[in-house]
């Protein structure tokens, strides 16, 4: 019987013609001998791998967008390229497609449609796709979100605030006098699915007016962290005029950082080339660390197959096997280099 080594063995003489054939497969194994079982096994293990990294690339990405942002409003257009391009790189996006604008990378936007309300005093204006009233205290518009990465987030607000005017106390009643209506008021927003020790503190804003219901005005009202990927966003009246807090058009969370993270990686000073190492550092040992465990589950797998294939003499396919094998090894880190004696 014919005999295909396995493990670090060199491979059995064979005539010519047989080891051209092999410095061929070993190269293209990957596309040239293609076996059933094979292929299940390289599709089984390249679709573990990947579910293993979504969350860190999802990280990788919220960071890099931040990263990105902060050096455009500085002005360090280069050092916001450098992360831009290594955000497309883990994306495996060309440069050269359309980009949304930056704020709106990662973003979330909430779909003032899509509200549930507390109470009476908040409507669904559908002409104006605006949330409108929040005259009462205590009632609350809210929305169930899902699919959304955990972590920190910007939350933008996006709404019109009526000026005061006078108004008749009693319609069609000189009698009666005029009083003073006014609009505006405090909310606050919250994640309303978090325990209080594992979610950040509410954020409360208080809204003057904008010149006119309809003179939209975007604010930001502080850093929100979001403790799950399935949650549920409120917006509560705290305090309102007689007129309602607001016309609410939008509200869009936006990746950012949490507050621990701001020191160690947007520190002052034009230093994108190193912090961006430090990131690309930091996200390749991760990769290490998540992937390493499945590639070695593979490659005992891939070591079997090509036994197998050796003992039925499908000496073809073990060559694929091994080949495949030998690819993947490729992708291990080296083992670190046993430490020198010093000379006494």
């Amino acid at each position: 019987m014919k005999s295909l080594p396995t493990g670090s063995q060199s491979l059995p003489q064979t005539p010519t013609i047989l080891c051209m054939a092999a410095m061929t497969l070993f190269p293209m194994a990957a596309q040239a001998i293609e076996n059933e079982r094979l292929s299940g096994l390289r599709q089984t293990f390249e679709t573990e791998l990947e579910k293993r990294l979504i969350p860190l690339k999802d990280e990788a990405l919220r960071k890099l967008v931040v990263l990105e942002n902060q050096r455009a409003i500085r002005g360090d257009y280069e050092g916001a390229i450098r992360a831009r391009d290594r955000r497309l790189a883990i994306t495996d996006r060309s440069g050269d497609e359309e980009e949304e604008g930056l704020e709106e990378e990662g973003a979330i936007e909430l779909s003032m449609s899509e509200a549930q309300m507390s109470g009476n005093s908040i409507l669904y204006d559908r002409r104006r796709d605006a949330l409108v009233g929040f005259r009462k205290a205590g009632h609350t518009a809210s929305w169930d979100v899902l699919g959304i990465t955990p972590g920190w987030y910007s939350v933008l607000a996006t709404y019109g605030c009526a000026e005061p005017f006078r108004a008749r106390r009693v319609k069609d009643d000189p009698a009666a006098g005029d009083e003073e209506r006014r609009s505006g008021g405090t909310f606050r927003f919250f994640e309303d699915t978090a325990l209080m020790s594992d979610g950040s503190q509410p954020l409360e804003k208080t809204v003057t007016p904008t010149g006119g219901w309809d003179r939209l005005v975007k604010r930001n009202i502080g850093r929100l962290k979001i403790t799950g990927n399935r949650t549920t966003l409120s917006l509560e009246v705290v305090e309102a005029e007689n007129e309602g807090i607001m016309f609410l058009r939008k509200i869009t969370l936006a990746p950012t950082f949490g507050p621990e993270e701001m020191g160690s990686f947007l520190p002052g000073g034009n230093d994108a080339p190193t912090k961006l190492r430090a990131l690309r550092e930091q996200y390749n040992n991760q990769v290490e660390t998540i992937t390493t465990p499945a590639i070695q589950i593979y490659i005992e797998a891939l070591r079997k197959l090509e036994e197998e294939f050796t003992k039925a003499e499908r000496l073809d396919e073990a060559l694929a096997s091994r080949g495949e094998r030998e690819r993947v090894e490729g992708r291990l880190p080296e083992p670190e280099p046993e430490g020198e004696v010093e000379d006494g």
